[in-house]
């Protein structure tokens, strides 16, 4: 999805549409993904297991918090999200979503 993602193209064509439907699905699994780890082992305070004592999750963590905020600022049209535009920024850390699923893969 990175790669065909291209902020010069026209927003009302289906291709970038269906980019950032794909985006919403995807920043959604994830942070379902997330949210369902942290209510079984606990979030930082519960012994060795807790979703936050492991580094990949910790990156996991990372990016949905990214991959939320970008949807926050993407999504509302609010003076709020008018004033926060340079934030779009922090959508660079969808970059990271390889580094999830490599980060899964041992052989890599």
């Amino acid at each position: 999805m990175l790669a065909f993602n291209n902020p010069l193209v026209d927003p009302e064509l289906p291709e970038r549409k269906f980019l950032t439907w794909m985006d919403t699905v995807t920043t959604i699994l994830f942070a379902l993904e997330a949210l369902s780890k942290i209510l079984a082992y606990g979030f930082l305070f519960n012994g060795k297991k807790s979703y936050l004592r492991n580094y990949s999750n910790i990156l996991d963590f990372i990016i949905v918090i990214f991959g939320l905020g970008s949807l926050a600022l993407t999504d509302s049209n609010s003076a709020l999200t008018k004033s926060l535009s340079k934030l779009k920024v922090i959508r660079v850390a969808r970059v990271l979503r390889p580094l999830r699923i490599i980060s899964r893969s041992e052989g890599l």
